[in-house]
């Protein structure tokens, strides 16, 4: 998925896991929600596929990246 020219994309974006396995192609189930988090957005390297990484972890906390098909958001 490419982005247009000059378009400017939210700071912040909403980053869902959900306990609805069985909704391919239906609309995004309300309340099913196992956990939500507000992540800032930033550019990365190119991705052909989608992954997940923990390049930052401690016994507390640790640092999710996604990266997608055009970025990645941390």
């Amino acid at each position: 998925m490419r982005r247009p020219a000059g378009r400017l994309r939210p700071d912040e974006w909403t980053l869902i896991f959900s306990r609805a396995h069985d909704v391919f192609r239906e609309p995004y189930p309300e309340g099913r929600d196992a956990l939500r988090l507000q992540v800032r957005p930033r550019e990365g390297p190119h991705m052909e596929t989608m992954a997940f990484s923990f390049p930052l972890a401690t016994r507390d906390s640790a640092e999710l990246e996604l990266q997608a098909l055009d970025g990645s958001a941390g």
